[in-house]
């Protein structure tokens, strides 16, 4: 919903892109950002409007608008919900390769899907009902979570990684 529906997906681009000066030097960027967002087409995808892309192109997309702004900080509240499994490990590494580090801003990743959030984040705060009730490394956490709604957290986090990880294999 973040996307205008009856704009292309470039337009939108180049409002978030229109600081950068020059209409070239946009249609640049906004190829080199929706590549960076693991698009093999970016032309085809600048072309399109929202409704002809998939949940998760249109996540990348909205991430690549996010990256345009140069904002030192990216909120990414809940970015995998109701995505595809595929979809979801795309979107999750596009945060990861564009955030963090030197090499971007920093990310800020509200979900309630722990093993999502270990893959991105080095830290953890947990809350409950509006408070926080543990923090600490992605290590400590799923090591030894001190609180019953963390422990349920990464009872689930874990549950669902075994399930991946014996689904057997499409041959």
């Amino acid at each position: 919903s973040a996307l205008a529906p009856f704009r292309t997906v470039g337009r939108q681009l180049d409002l978030a892109l229109r600081h950068r000066g020059e209409a070239s030097r946009r249609r640049a960027d906004r190829e080199e950002l929706l590549r960076g967002m693991a698009f093999t087409d970016p032309e085809r995808i600048a072309a399109a409007r929202p409704a002809q892309l998939s949940g998760g192109q249109r996540q990348r997309v909205c991430i690549a608008m996010a990256l345009a702004s140069n904002a030192p900080v990216i909120v990414a509240d809940e970015p995998t919900t109701a995505l595809d499994v595929v979809s979801q490990s795309t979107v999750v590494a596009t945060l990861g390769a564009a955030t963090g580090g030197d090499r971007g801003p920093a990310l800020l990743f509200v979900t309630h899907d722990l093993a999502v959030a270990a893959a991105l984040c080095d830290r953890v705060v947990v809350a409950d009902r509006g408070t926080i009730i543990e923090t600490g490394t992605v290590t400590d956490i799923l090591a030894a979570p001190r609180h019953p709604v963390t422990a349920r957290l990464v009872s689930r986090a874990r549950s669902a990684d075994a399930a991946l990880h014996s689904a057997p294999v499409a041959s």
